[in-house]
Formats: structure tokens, C-alpha cells, sequence
């Protein structure tokens, strides 16, 4: 993080994170099952997190089960600047021939007094 703008830019102390995790899983026949999870958690300092997971699998209904979960985080603080943000993401797909399978995704980010959270449960994607 820089104070400023241009040739004037002074770097900040501080710290970041950032993190990712992806998963797939496929099971073409059926009988076959399996889960897919995805975690990614990154703080920043003590003052900020994010935190994101994803769930999805095949139960061996039906064939042709293919699955995918990505999840995702970053966090800065500057404390001097009293800056800190945050943020993440997180999405699961499961397709069968018969069609969607359950999935589920859980985002959440905080700063200091700001806290989001996204929460996502239903057939295929979200």
C-alpha cells in the first residue's frame, strides 16, 4: 500500500494476504460417490479477515456426476493509515445426467466495524 499519489507515493507498513483453493471431482458412473470442500482463509494484522468455503458432491443416483468448487480470500491493513479491507468469493457447480445436485457457499469478510457475509445453498451451481 502507498500514502499518496505518483512519484509522491510513500510505502505504508502493513501486511496482506491472499489464498485460493479449487477441487474437482468427476464420477461417470453411477454407484460412484464422492465430496468436493474448498477453505481459504487470509488475515490481515488483527484487525481483518476472510474466510469463504464450498461443499458439493455426487451420491451415486446418477451418472455423469461432475463437480467443481473454488474458493478464495484477500485481506490489507495498514495501520498507521488506519486502513484495513478485505474480501472473498466462493462457487460450487455439480451436473449429473439427470440434472443439478446440491451445493453449497459461505463467504465472509470483516474490518473493523464492517462484517459481510454471503451464505448460497441449492441445486447446480451458486
Amino acid at each position: 500500500m502507498n500514502s499518496g499519489a505518483g512519484q509522491n507515493a510513500t510505502p505504508l507498513p502493513g501486511s496482506a494476504a491472499s489464498t485460493q483453493s479449487s477441487s474437482q471431482l468427476s464420477c461417470p458412473d453411477a454407484g460412484c460417490t464422492g465430496q468436493v470442500t474448498g477453505t481459504a482463509t487470509a488475515p490481515a494484522g488483527n484487525h481483518s479477515s476472510s474466510t469463504s468455503t464450498a461443499s458439493t458432491g455426487c451420491d451415486g443416483t446418477a451418472s455423469g456426476c461432475q463437480t467443481q468448487v473454488t474458493t478464495g480470500t484477500s485481506t490489507a491493513a495498514a495501520p498507521s493509515a488506519k486502513t484495513t479491507s478485505g474480501g472473498s468469493y466462493a462457487s460450487a457447480d455439480c451436473q449429473t445426467s439427470g440434472g443439478a445436485c446440491p451445493t453449497t457457499t459461505s463467504s465472509e469478510s470483516s474490518a473493523p466495524n464492517n462484517t459481510g457475509t454471503a451464505t448460497c445453498a441449492g441445486a447446480g451451481g451458486v
